[in-house]
């Protein structure tokens, strides 16, 4: 069983795959690099916080208004971290296509926007996962650790793989067409 492309919209038209990947590849890794500092970050700070508290995370019996405030503020986070990115490039992926006169040059600056695009959906994730973790110091609540774990747990899961940056880069040339 094959794996088909989720984002695909439409015919494609799009320069092959080898093509793309070899392209991408310095992009693809940047990437990964960031998404793993980005991450590490967060989880470094969590264990700082963990020997601060001396692991008492249930402090406070019912949660306290800085706990229910990070845990809204983290369900918004989980909620635009799915909408702002893709608002905040679809100018950028616009601009690249009508710049670029090549495939080449398109896909390179797909490249950036795809880098772009995951840097603020990573961000977002990891201010509330801190907000999270700067509560859980003040409050010492279950709540606020366990908003924090699901953003890393998200940040993680949007680590990007060859096959993702492959796939939004064919979507992305598919609609230019």
């Amino acid at each position: 069983m094959s794996e088909s492309n989720p984002y695909e919209t439409g015919r494609m038209d799009a320069p092959g795959d080898d093509l793309i990947i070899s392209r991408l590849a310095n992009t693809l890794k940047v990437s990964q690099i960031i998404s793993v500092a980005l991450v590490m970050g967060v989880l470094v700070f969590l264990a700082v916080v963990l020997v601060i508290i001396r692991g008492d995370v249930q402090g406070l019996p019912k949660a306290g208004l800085l706990t229910i405030i990070a845990t809204g503020f983290g369900t918004l986070m989980i909620v635009n971290h799915m909408i702002l990115p893709a608002i905040v490039v679809r100018p950028m992926i616009g601009k690249a296509m009508q710049e670029a006169s090549t495939s080449d040059t398109r896909i390179d600056r797909l490249g950036d926007v795809f880098r772009t695009q995951l840097i603020i959906t990573i961000a977002l994730l990891e201010g509330a996962a801190m907000f999270s973790l700067v509560t859980l110091i003040v409050e010492k609540n279950v709540a606020a650790i366990g908003t924090a774990i699901m953003l890393i747990l998200l940040m993680i899961a949007r680590f990007p793989t060859q096959t993702k940056l492959l796939w939004w880069v064919q979507d992305k040339l598919s609609q230019a067409n």
